[in-house]
């Protein structure tokens, strides 16, 4: 992967929340970002995993869900990073998916990004709710 010019210039919290600025900008859809603890640097693969699965949900989101709100999460905690994505779109039947995972390359590619690093993803999604898009990836501080 290509390492995006925000994540050196900026750092991943703040790539993170001008990626949610362009989103909103390009969907007129209302993106929240709220960072939790102490936002430190991580190592590039970490960073860049990150900012690519939340460039996939977002793209998710905005192709798929017909959502009027978005809410990024990003908690950093000691050994452990936290992205969250939580849509009120419309959702889909994840038993669906897994049963036909044809055409479904960016939710199959999302886990295996996570599992790359170690850690992984959790999808929730109920038709008419919304979706929930969760990486859990433990960290090491550089």
């Amino acid at each position: 992967d290509l390492r995006p010019p925000t994540l050196d210039a900026l750092g991943l919290a703040p790539a993170i929340r001008r990626l949610a600025e362009q989103f909103e900008g390009f969907t007129s859809v209302p993106c929240r970002v709220a960072v939790f603890g102490e936002p430190a640097r991580l190592p590039p693969k970490v960073e860049i995993a990150v900012f690519r699965l939340l460039q996939e949900s977002l793209h998710n989101v905005s192709v798929h869900a017909a959502a009027t709100t978005v809410e990024v999460a990003l908690a950093f905690a000691p050994h452990t990073l936290k992205l969250t994505v939580i849509d009120d779109g419309r959702g889909f039947d994840m038993a669906g998916i897994y049963q036909n995972s044809n055409g479904h390359l960016g939710l199959i590619g999302m886990r295996e990004r996570a599992e790359s690093l170690g850690g992984r993803v959790t999808i929730q999604s109920q038709l008419t709710q919304g979706t929930r898009v969760e990486l859990l990836v433990p960290i090491t501080q550089v």
